[in-house]
């Protein structure tokens, strides 16, 4: 896996308007690396764009979802 790769897609979809898309290609980057900080910033810019203001609770539980998954 290639989570650098997955956040920079994030950041183009997050860059085009996307936002389900980047959080699509961000949560393969956390699965490979939950701790990868692109992929967080992403994901909370994407919870941001959706309408979703407690980005950082959104990225707590994307974090606490990978752990139960690990």
């Amino acid at each position: 896996d290639h989570p650098n790769v997955y956040a920079r897609i994030g950041l183009a979809y997050l860059e085009l308007d996307e936002p389900a898309k980047a959080r699509e290609q961000v949560t393969l980057a956390l699965a490979a690396e939950p701790g990868q900080p692109l992929a967080r910033f992403v994901l909370a810019r994407a919870a941001i764009a959706e309408g979703q203001f407690d980005a950082e609770a959104y990225v707590d539980r994307a974090q606490e979802h990978q752990r139960r998954l690990d």
